[in-house]
């Protein structure tokens, strides 16, 4: 069950989603509207993406205009193998922990970026091209992000993902193994980890004390099977219907909340990249009804 001090948000993915697999930020409609449609589907909070265009302000504004309240978003980052020089990557962790800070949030999740054409993408979950060195450099990375961000009182929590650089279970126990937890936590997303072959409660249970949000995102177990042995790329297996509303899957909630604990604070974020049900809003008004109902077994 659903810890009745912890705080649940919704990242509304199910109105940017795309029938190829992947999202596309254009597709939802203006923020206001979007946030209103969050509220009257249930949820009380909102996981963050401030738009280039609006200041966090603002935005704080149109979240709480809507009964809602700001939960902790994602921010990605590159590598300058990527293409990204490194001064770019801790100048945006700088400007989005400040704009963070300006709403009261104290978390940030923090994670690879996701590219359709990258390696990882095409061969997703099976930790292709793995590079220890690579590894130590998001290390390096992800420690000096640290301490620009909690300079504004934000921590940054590490967030593994499907199709990047940060994929495995043994990937996300080095980073938090060689950065130290005052500049990074840990944010797992259950269904990613799963996906890539890991034991989402095995890793809470080891890295409890950083735990300071996570994502919850239910599956289908065969759709997974299939796509990894049909060698589907991340787009096709989501295509395929990967996804689904949290409760109508096959993830072993109550052993996520044994892991978790009876006194978790953190933020919770219901995530379900391609909803099984349309519209948006009846997914998202499914997803807070099982919420609700997972608060109410507590």
């Amino acid at each position: 069950m659903i810890p009745r001090s912890a705080t649940v948000a919704i990242n509304p993915l199910q109105w940017f989603a795309t029938a190829d697999g992947w999202l596309d930020w254009g597709l939802a409609p203006p923020w206001p509207e979007l946030m209103a449609e969050v509220k009257r589907a249930g949820f009380d909070a909102v996981h963050t993406r401030v738009p280039p265009d609006i200041d966090p302000r603002d935005y704080g504004r149109i979240i709480r205009n809507a009964g809602l309240e700001p939960a902790p978003g994602t921010t990605a980052f590159d590598l300058p193998e990527d293409g990204v020089e490194i001064e770019v990557t801790l100048d945006s962790i700088r400007r989005t922990a400040n704009g963070y800070a300006e709403l009261g949030l104290n978390h940030l999740f923090v994670l690879a970026c996701v590219h359709p054409d990258a390696p990882r993408a095409r061969r997703p979950a099976k930790g292709t091209q793995s590079d220890p060195a690579r590894l130590a450099r998001i290390a390096e990375l992800l420690a000096q992000a640290g301490r620009i961000a909690t300079a504004a009182g934000v921590l940054p929590i590490l967030h593994p993902h499907v199709g990047t650089w940060v994929e495995t279970a043994d990937e996300t126990r080095f980073l938090l193994d060689n950065v130290d937890p005052e500049y990074l936590g840990f944010g797992p997303d259950v269904g990613h980890l799963s996906w890539a072959g890991a034991d989402p409660s095995e890793l809470v249970a080891a890295y409890r004390e950083r735990v300071f949000g996570a994502h919850l995102k239910d599956f289908r177990a065969s759709v997974m099977a299939e796509s990894k042995a049909a060698g589907r790329t991340y787009q096709q297996t989501v295509s395929a219907g990967l996804w689904t509303e949290p409760g109508r899957g096959d993830f072993d909630y109550q052993r996520f909340w044994d892991a978790l604990g009876p006194d978790f604070s953190g933020t919770l974020v219901v995530e379900v990249d391609r909803g099984a049900l349309q519209p948006p809003f009846e997914s998202a008004r499914v997803s807070a009804d099982w919420v609700k109902a997972q608060i109410a077994a507590f």
